[in-house]
């Protein structure tokens, strides 16, 4: 008797009443709800992290290109024109270049083909490359073209100036497009070229040489001897924000500023050839 007695007050010592249990279950899933929220807050921080370094490579890649094509860009003095950068109007900014076309022995062309001397035309084009619909407004898709070197020669050498754009690049083939593809979600394509020379003092100086068409050749002494590369992109997310505000489905959303607060820029100064042939 003694024995049954000590174990049912020994039961309810150890038993929980309803209201810990209930007490307990709110905790837990107040904790769960905490952990979630951290948890997704890391996700979304590692997610853009890694938006962030993949654009970033992907800007350095096309640095790469440009930079690549520019240090061996080919002139000649025979009153043609070997270089041309058209510069337009954009939403962010007065002298965003539109569309750069020159001669350069492109590493990636066709060996097999005569010649070293191909036509590369860089182009940005407010067109997405794999469903072909056009991006929002202010956002461009970069796309580079070359053309091989024997129909450089033949068709196109010293002669920039003539060519329709979609001897370079025709955005109604949607492989064409798709295969020339080079970097999306651009908000501004820059490049700047600058001379150098001597002062009256006898100081090296670097001038900018500005025009909404900058065409080359020109006098000797307004031949460009840097070109500084500037890109500006917006990560995939600030892209879904941009397309989100565009369509109106959220008022409080506003594009320039999403450009503005966004946009990231990669840069790069590259040297021109010496004088030309």
């Amino acid at each position: 008797m003694t024995t049954q007695r000590q174990y049912r007050f020994t039961f309810k010592v150890s038993a929980f009443t309803l209201v810990e249990v209930l007490f307990a279950s709110v905790l837990m899933v107040v904790l769960a709800a905490l952990v979630l929220y951290m948890s997704n807050d890391l996700i979304y921080s590692w997610r853009g992290a890694t938006d962030d370094y993949a654009q970033g490579m992907e800007a350095d890649i096309v640095l790469d290109y440009l930079a690549d094509d520019l240090s061996g860009a080919f002139f000649r003095n025979d009153g043609n024109t070997w270089l041309i950068s058209d510069q337009g109007p954009s939403q962010t900014a007065t002298d965003n270049t539109l569309w750069l076309r020159f001669f350069t022995p492109a590493r990636d062309r066709d060996r097999s083909r005569s010649g070293d001397l191909n036509a590369v035309s860089y182009r940005l084009y407010p067109i997405k490359p794999l469903s072909g619909s056009s991006t929002p407004e202010g956002i461009f898709s970069l796309f580079r073209m070359v053309v091989e070197a024997d129909e450089s020669f033949r068709e196109i050498q010293g002669n920039l100036e003539n060519l329709e754009e979609s001897r370079f690049h025709d955005f109604s083939d949607s492989r064409a497009v798709e295969e020339s593809f080079l970097l999306g979600n651009i908000v501004s394509f820059k490049v700047r070229f600058y001379t150098r020379g001597l002062n009256p003092d006898g100081i090296w100086e670097r001038h900018e040489i500005v025009g909404q068409s900058v065409g080359f050749p020109r006098p000797a002494a307004l031949r460009p001897t840097y070109a500084e590369i500037a890109l500006t992109v917006l990560s995939p997310r600030a892209a879904q924000l941009l397309a989100t505000a565009e369509e109106g489905l959220h008022p409080s959303l506003e594009a320039k500023k999403i450009i503005e607060t966004n946009g990231q820029t990669y840069s790069r100064f590259v040297h021109l050839p010496g004088d030309p042939l």
